[in-house]
């Protein structure tokens, strides 16, 4: 056993449980992500490649230093958490279109074009409700009947541009 390679592999290992357990909680509980939304989004996506990267090299040293003669070995179960974290990440994107794709066609069964707004469907409810469903270019804004009925026309207004907003600036990336 290769006590370098092993030292290491645990190095990278304790590395991959700091960014997987106690950084993204340390993150969420912070208060600038809030006030610098994009880089919060981009350090989250650093937090997770480099601790899927750091697992991989992890598992692959870790087998090195079991098997140094045989070094090929070391390939397949990094190659094996390199393909489930991949299958993983696609999976949940699909899941995630999959889902937005449904609420949309029931949001269509269920609801009215806006005569006046492009883009903009009204459900026949009498509780105020207002949210974006984005889809890119085919992003639908969902208001209420009630929420005519409680807001005067800038505070509706307001409103539309605030769901809006949710769209030009690619929230929905946020809850992939």
């Amino acid at each position: 056993m290769s006590i370098p390679a092993f030292s290491s592999a645990i190095a990278l290992a304790c590395v991959a449980v700091f960014l997987a357990w106690p950084a993204p909680i340390v993150l969420s509980r912070a208060a600038w992500p809030a006030r610098a939304p994009a880089r919060a989004l981009i350090l989250w996506q650093l937090i997770a490649l480099a601790g899927g990267f750091s697992m991989i090299g992890a598992l692959w040293l870790i087998f090195d230093a079991i098997f140094p003669a045989h070094p090929w070995l070391s390939a397949i179960p990094a190659a094996a958490l390199a393909l489930y974290l991949i299958a993983h990440l696609v999976v949940t994107v699909v899941r995630f279109d999959r889902q937005r794709r449904r609420h949309l066609q029931l949001l269509l069964l269920l609801s009215e074009p806006d005569p006046t707004r492009k883009r903009t469907v009204l459900l026949d409810d009498s509780a105020p409700v207002a949210y974006c469903l984005p889809r890119g270019v085919g992003s639908v804004t969902v208001l209420s009947k009630g929420l005519f009925d409680a807001l005067d026309e800038d505070e509706l207004a307001a409103v539309i541009a605030h769901e809006r907003a949710h769209v030009e600036q690619r929230h929905e990336v946020l809850l992939v």
